[in-house]
């Protein structure tokens, strides 16, 4: 009996640790938003021109297919080729890109999370991440199937595997060159 009772306790305060864990509590926040604004993209539909041309050479990438070949010359290829992967499985709809879309965020924000945790505390880390999450700018773009936030979640990992990998463990450095290279490819102008 006694056992049992010990057992329990040590359940419950390994659960209060997870719940009260700024980590958890980021997750749990991150994912009602993204999907209360995956919601929301899905009734609005495609905000912006370019992300039809983002669908149309996801498409052509897929080999369903396309309008117009001409606009594979000039966009980034990394949001529709993985936007293509999916269409390849049999995920062919517009929220197929606002999902890919929300993915990135999710890692964007998380990234920001562990990037601030290299030099703050974990409440924090939390509060900078929080404040990142709430700009409007962000909140409008994070799952619009636009490459501004994943260009932006890219370059976040690509500082923090810098830092990392200066401060604490050199192989991180090898994941520097191939996420900035992706980072460019979402968006030029990363």
């Amino acid at each position: 009996m006694d056992k049992r009772n010990n057992s329990k306790r040590n359940t419950l305060e390994c659960l209060k640790k997870i719940c009260f864990n700024p980590l958890f509590i980021l997750i749990l926040i991150i994912l009602g938003m993204v999907s209360y604004l995956i919601s929301v993209q899905m009734k609005i539909g495609v905000p912006y021109w370019d992300v039809y041309n983002y669908l149309n050479n996801a498409i052509i990438f897929a080999g369903m297919g396309g309008e117009n070949s001409n606009t594979i010359n000039y966009l980034s290829p990394l949001l529709p080729f993985l936007t293509s992967l999916a269409f390849r499985m049999g995920f062919v709809s517009i929220n197929t890109i606002f999902i890919i879309s929300a993915i990135f965020f999710m890692i964007g924000v998380m990234g920001l999370y562990f990037l601030f945790k290299e030099r703050f505390n974990s409440f924090q880390s939390l509060s900078g991440a929080l404040i990142f999450v709430s700009f409007p700018v962000v909140l409008s773009w994070a799952v619009s199937g636009c490459t501004d936030i994943p260009g932006i979640s890219l370059s976040i990992s690509t500082i923090l595997f810098l830092i990392v990998g200066l401060k604490k463990d050199s192989r991180f450095l090898y994941l520097i060159l191939p996420i900035m290279v992706m980072a460019f490819m979402v968006r030029y102008t990363s």
